[in-house]
């Protein structure tokens, strides 16, 4: 049973399609000389290099307004203000920890009061129609209460995200917009009667009015969004003013609610050192963003423009699954800020990747579209994040629910006529959230089969050395996970995987994420065995993502 992409069809079905491919398929690749005609081989130890924060499968539910996406309110049945319940129920097969809302960028450019009824600065108890950062119009129909109705059914956490550029494009009233923009955490958060800073609507009142008197008890709170870009503010934006403004917002955040766990924008080491200054361990989490490809207008090899039509499909593939930096073994492992500033400074702070994915699409010709090399891509992304999850313990995969965006990870129907289904993006990151462990286990790869990837796509840039197969495992309780990444475009790789160094209890299930023939599209295949050796020859199927599950005693 094949099905476009894993639809709510097919939710809770097993796939049972084991694939054996054969020995004989042909690619291009080599071997490092001292591992030529050597087995590959994955070997798996006891040793838990560090913790992995369930955090890190996280989602950002975003609202878009521009490019013909509206995310969340594309899916409200219309008339009302709630879900259609098709896309709740495919949100509840995810594992979906917490939940980054609403912004992004528009988050930086709307009044958050249009997401609630009864907000006193305006005339019309009833939600306005906004306008978004580009000048399109989007509804209010999925506002802020029925995003808490979500999170609890979910059982999610949330990031909250406030908007900073109202006070720093506007210094002279700096104050006045922070006050505003932290009254979503007061209408949040905070009691009804509670004290509140001096100036602060009686925001509590409101949600009471509205129909909940209990506090919605969000857990996170982001200040900003992507203020490094294109170092938007000029010279206001030096560490010094930037880290002023946040302190400013800060110091309301904990009046209104200490407890909660509050993220900031650090893209430099001054800005590091700044917040480290003014705020020392008020700030709980430095975030960054992390997309790749983007806009693929060119195709270059050796730095020169080539023909993407003439480009043999099976090279674009095997640069489109590659999107991070490769070690000396050819695995996923390239640190970004702020990871390397936390790595560097002791990890006085934690890392939240608050928005990531695979992210690409081609305004020029070429021999492949991205298709299921998307997913490929996020599993690449996963595992560069569980390498680093002594630093990462927060990442939210954008963008979770839309209607015609690429990089959506549910796509919905507006009318509801159709059922729901998970693009290739969302399919990858559903299978890794439900199929892993809390520990990061020491795993020793030796004689991996390698490629050199010489092309760049935009933001994807030449690797000298691929490794087809990349690893990680991780552990939790009595279950060890082994994740593998077949990059090959054509070619079934061959392994010997040793866990010798665990008691297995006998249950071994092989899941796998397989390419369709289209190579759009994916679907999973499962099949539980005995594992009665310790040592044993896998295979991993082309253009596949494999985890093993073994039960141990």
């Amino acid at each position: 049973m094949k099905t476009r992409f894993f639809s709510l069809l097919s939710i809770g079905v097993i796939i049972i399609s084991f694939t054996i491919l054969s020995c004989a398929e042909k690619e291009s690749g080599h071997h490092d000389p001292d591992s030529e005609g050597k087995a590959q081989t994955i070997k798996i130890h006891q040793a838990v290099l560090h913790q992995i924060d369930e955090n890190v499968f996280g989602q950002f539910l975003e609202r878009a307004s521009w490019g013909g996406e509206m995310g969340p309110e594309g899916a409200v049945i219309p008339g009302t203000h709630q879900l259609q319940q098709a896309v709740i129920d495919s949100l509840k097969t995810m594992f979906i920890p917490v939940m980054r809302f609403p912004g992004g960028t528009d988050a930086e450019n709307m009044n958050w009061t249009d997401m609630i009824d009864n907000a006193p600065d305006r005339d019309n108890p009833e939600r306005p129609v906004s306008i978004g950062n580009r000048g399109d119009e989007i509804t209010n129909r999925f506002g802020w209460d029925e995003y808490n109705e979500l999170a609890k059914e979910l059982g999610s956490e949330t990031i909250m995200v406030l908007n900073l550029t109202d006070a720093m494009e506007n210094p002279a009233e700096a104050d006045a917009h922070a006050l505003h923009n932290v009254g979503l955490l007061a209408y949040c958060n905070a009691e009804v009667g509670q004290t509140l800073p001096e100036g602060m609507h009686d925001w509590p009142a409101v949600r009471q009015k509205n129909g909940h008197t209990a506090p919605f008890n969000f857990e996170y709170v982001q200040i900003g969004n992507e203020l490094w870009i294109d170092n938007r503010y000029g010279s206001i934006n030096s560490p010094q003013n930037f880290v002023a403004h946040v302190k400013r917002y800060v110091d309301l955040i904990e009046a209104i609610d200490p407890d909660i766990q509050i993220i900031t924008d650090c893209w430099s080491q001054s800005v590091y050192d700044e917040i480290k200054k003014e705020l020392g361990n008020r700030i709980d989490y430095l975030a960054n963003h992390l997309y790749k490809p983007m806009n693929i207008g060119s195709i270059m090899k050796d730095g020169v423009k080539v023909d993407g039509t003439a480009v043999p499909p099976g090279d674009i593939w095997q640069a489109m699954v590659a999107p991070l930096k490769c070690d000396e073994l050819g695995q996923a492992r390239e640190a970004h800020e702020p990871i390397k500033l936390v790595r560097d400074n002791g990890f006085e702070y934690k890392v939240a990747v608050t928005e990531w994915n695979w992210n690409g699409w081609f305004s020029t010709k070429a021999s492949i579209k991205p298709g299921m090399a998307n997913g490929m891509g996020v599993a690449s992304f996963i595992h560069y994040m569980l390498r680093f999850g002594d630093a990462v313990k927060m990442a939210n995969q954008s963008m979770l629910v839309g209607t015609s965006w690429g990089i959506t990870g549910l796509r919905v129907d507006p009318d509801g006529s159709e059922l729901p289904y998970f693009l290739p993006q969302g399919l990858a990151m559903r299978f890794y959230a439900n199929n892993s462990g809390s520990n990061f286990q020491q795993v020793t790869l030796e004689h991996l089969e390698t490629y050199a990837q010489p092309y760049g796509l935009q933001n994807i840039k030449p690797n000298e050395k691929v490794a087809y197969l990349d690893v990680v495992a991780t552990s939790k309780g009595d279950e060890l996970f082994v994740h593998v990444i077949n990059r090959s475009f054509d070619k079934a790789q061959h392994a010997k995987l040793d866990i010798s160094e665990f008691y297995l209890s006998g249950g071994l299930t092989i899941m796998r994420l397989l390419t369709d023939e289209s190579l759009d599209s994916g679907y999973i295949s499962e099949e539980t065995k005995e594992a009665t050796e310790s040592v044993m020859d896998m295979e991993f199927p082309s253009k596949s993502i494999t985890i093993l599950k073994f039960k141990l005693n």
